[in-house]
């Protein structure tokens, strides 16, 4: 048989081919490996000795940690993240592992006008769709080791920004279609739903749909006509709710119907708890509310707080006395979670406490000082830990600013160009890995020293945080605990961290 040396050439062109494509291919698993290797890296998280913080200083702070005197078990679910429709990328595995990320919420201003009958966002300016169907990236999240918190949709109608129609993109029966029909299609269950987003603000953050202010029946109603249905399907299924807005929104209305009736959350608690006596159901197993200090007017930018103020503000989250005029989301109330936790066990016992949403501000692009982002997200932390709250999440995961864990700047999906670790990452790095299990009591009689600490299975750990702006604190650490009760040097904002396990001693400190 004649031999065609076209036939040949093009074979040895595939060989050739398919050797590059190998070739290609074995490079990029090296860059990827690679790349997973240098994100598990914290090379600004130093590993030190008892040694390198001890100190002959004159002590100016006394902290005590009783092990022996629990204040709470600690919740899992209170490293939260927000995943966010408009980042429409998936972090890195890596990310959710290193942090230990226990529940992500789906949800904001967007998720109020989303239609779950066709995976579409309806919002003011534009019809916009995720590059991949919503369930295909909470199933992502479901599959790597979090839970998820679906918001549904109240809002029931939205505007077609083309044709200005009014169009129903959702019901109490669309909702509970959707939970099923993301459990037939991915195998998976939605255990968590929250009930929509920011309600008594609707006519501010949706004036085009909802210009009428909201009133607390509206609400009211509309929170038992989808929550009884869900419930009526699965109730397994924790809801979620009001997920309201800044502390001046947990007590006020701007609708004149509500004049007389007193409280917001103290009403709305009181509906949920008559609803299970009537009824016999609960329909209300979390009560979740929003917190972003700010430290500047509404309508600025400019920060009017100095950056002391800011790190001394944390005391806002328990403590009712306080009183700091910077902060004009206050509005004369303080002390959110000591608040809310006695609203709770006065209306509506047994409800879980949620802080769904919160951050250093509303409004990321404020420039407040990284370093004291940080500060301030892991002494949230540390607060969440130690008063028993149940869920948490933060916004959010990633931005292209200081205020995400990680900048979304060129990341791709599932892919090896991950995002740059923001401070505010190593703050929940450490929180989330050295602050879980039994939270123990711990005392310091310096307002900058702020000290948690936690017993786990196989592990004592004490977190020291010094939110001091200018000075180092030499601090005498009493534990009942020989090998560590000493005179240590905790330097200006930071983060220091003491871990006793098996027998040994381990010190890690991050300077922000």
């Amino acid at each position: 048989m004649k031999k065609n040396p076209i036939r040949k050439k093009l074979i040895i062109g595939l060989v050739i081919l398919l050797i590059v494509i190998a070739l290609l291919g074995g490079m990029m698993a090296i860059l990827i490996s690679n790349k997973m290797k240098s994100f598990s890296k914290l090379p600004d998280l130093e590993e030190l000795t008892l040694d390198n913080i001890t100190t002959s200083e004159e002590t100016n702070c006394s902290i005590n940690v009783n092990w022996d005197q629990k204040t709470c078990d600690i919740s899992n679910d209170i490293y939260g993240l927000a995943w966010a429709d408009w980042l429409d990328t998936l972090p890195p595995k890596e990310l959710i592992d290193m942090l230990g990320v226990s529940i992500v919420r789906f949800g904001g201003n967007d998720f109020s006008r989303f239609n779950v009958m066709n995976d579409t966002f309806y919002k003011k300016d534009a019809i916009s769709k995720l590059s991949s169907p919503i369930g295909d990236d909470m199933s992502w999240f479901m599959k790597n080791g979090t839970d998820v918190i679906l918001q549904i949709n109240m809002l029931g109608y939205a505007k077609d920004p083309i044709t200005n129609e009014m169009i129903e993109i959702s019901s109490p029966e669309s909702a509970v279609e959707y939970i099923r029909n993301f459990e037939k299609i991915y195998g998976l269950k939605i255990q968590y739903v929250c009930m929509d987003n920011e309600p008594l603000i609707w006519s501010k953050t949706h004036a085009d749909i909802h210009a009428d202010a909201t009133s607390y029946d509206e609400y009211c109603n509309k929170f038992i006509d989808y929550s009884s249905v869900i419930k009526k399907i699965d109730s397994s299924i924790v809801i979620m709710g009001p997920e309201s807005s800044n502390p001046y929104y947990y007590y006020n209305s701007d609708s004149s119907e509500d004049n007389s009736k007193g409280e917001w959350l103290k009403y709305f608690l009181g509906v949920c708890s008559k609803y299970e006596d009537e009824n016999g159901i609960r329909i209300l197993d979390v009560l979740t509310v929003h917190r972003y200090p700010i430290f500047r007017s509404f309508n600025s930018n400019m920060i009017t707080s100095s950056n002391q103020n800011i790190l001394d503000s944390i005391r806002a989250w328990w403590d009712k006395d306080y009183q700091y005029s910077g902060d004009p989301t206050v509005y004369g109330s303080n002390g959110t979670m000591t608040t809310l936790k006695s609203l709770i066990e006065e209306v509506y016992p047994g409800t879980k406490l949620g802080i769904t949403e919160y951050n250093l501000d509303f409004d990321q692009n404020i420039s407040y000082d990284a370093g004291v982002r940080a500060l301030w997200l892991a002494d949230t932390l540390g607060i969440f830990a130690s008063q028993g709250i149940d869920y948490a999440v933060y916004w959010d995961m990633q931005d292209s600013n200081s205020a995400g864990l990680i900048s979304s700047e060129g990341l791709k999906i599932n892919k090896f160009t991950y995002g740059e670790k923001n401070k505010v990452f190593y703050s929940f790095y450490l929180m989330s890995k050295y602050m879980r299990g039994i939270s123990v009591r711990t005392e310091s009689d310096n307002k900058n020293i702020r000290v948690y600490a936690s017993r786990q299975d196989d592990s004592k750990n004490i977190i020291i945080i010094n939110g001091n702006c200018d000075s180092d604190e030499v601090c005498t650490l009493q534990t009942g605990c020989d090998d560590i009760d000493n005179n240590y040097l905790i330097e200006s904002m930071s983060i220091t961290v003491i871990s006793m396990k098996e027998g040994s001693n381990y010190v890690y400190r991050y300077k922000v």
